[in-house]
């Protein structure tokens, strides 16, 4: 959770929801690079001191707001490993949110970029792969690297192509690529 708040302070829950629900709102209808504090927070209904009290700048709340897709995500594939419902998951949560998507990486910058590729790298669960010395396999490096840069250049591609039809078969055959890779890494 962002600053140094309790996560019990209710304020504190509906200020980070009132602004993630006024982002969120706001990429549906404008690109991320015309998204400023300014409208945000007259979007959210709070003021320039509360949003950073909370975030440095929109950079960190759309890692904020990214975290929070990432954690739904686990939530609704649960414990059960099931890749059908990775892929059912993963396909709606496109579907849904194709105009967000696509209006957070129309003019993506670097700094947006290097966020994105941080974020699809944190679902490979890097800490859970270190061997008793603490270091990483070379062979899982190269694959989660492979993974998330894969998983960019997808969204990149579907942006530029205005979603075709087929996203689903594709986004299905991605995975499918993913769990193949990842589980020869495993094996």
């Amino acid at each position: 959770m962002p600053g140094n708040f309790k996560k019990e302070d209710l304020r504190v829950e509906k200020t980070l929801k009132a602004l993630q629900e006024a982002f969120l709102k706001l990429l549906k209808r404008r690109s991320f690079g015309r998204i400023t504090v300014n409208v945000l927070c007259d979007e959210a209904q709070i003021s320039r001191s509360t949003f950073y009290t909370h975030f440095k700048d929109k950079y960190d709340l759309l890692e904020f707001c990214l975290t929070n897709i990432k954690e739904k995500i686990k939530l609704n594939i649960g414990g059960s490993n099931s890749y059908i419902e990775l892929e059912r998951t993963v396909n709606q949560l496109v579907r849904d949110n194709r105009k967000v998507i696509s209006n957070v990486l129309k003019d993506a910058n670097g700094e947006t970029m290097d966020l994105l590729y941080a974020y699809m790298f944190s679902f490979f669960d890097v800490a859970e792969k270190k061997s008793v010395d603490g270091q990483f396999s070379p062979q899982y490096i190269v694959l989660s690297n492979f993974c998330a840069g894969g998983i960019m250049k997808l969204l990149l591609w579907q942006v530029e192509n205005k979603f075709p039809q087929d996203l689903e078969l594709i986004n299905t055959h991605f995975i499918s690529m993913l769990i193949h890779i990842l589980s020869w890494e495993a094996g």
